[in-house]
């Protein structure tokens, strides 16, 4: 899941991420993502936003988490 804002993701994104912006994560968590078995793997561009979208999902009560530290260097 790609949480960075949707321009960001709409002009490069990996294959298959889902966009999910942080900002949207404790509004929107429990009834865009209803099953709580289901894990999610959170990612951004490097700017830290992905652990604090895990820490938002935590909160949420969504309990399946993976946090992956990734860099996206898309070109």
């Amino acid at each position: 899941m790609d949480v960075r804002e949707e321009d960001p993701h709409a002009q490069e994104h990996p294959l298959f991420a889902a966009n999910f912006p942080l900002s949207r994560i404790e509004v929107d968590a429990l009834s865009k993502l209803p099953r709580k078995d289901v894990p999610i793997v959170t990612l951004d561009d490097g700017q830290g936003d992905a652990q604090l979208a895990t820490k938002n999902f935590l909160r949420s009560a969504m309990l399946m988490l993976l946090y992956l530290t990734v860099v996206l260097r898309l070109e």
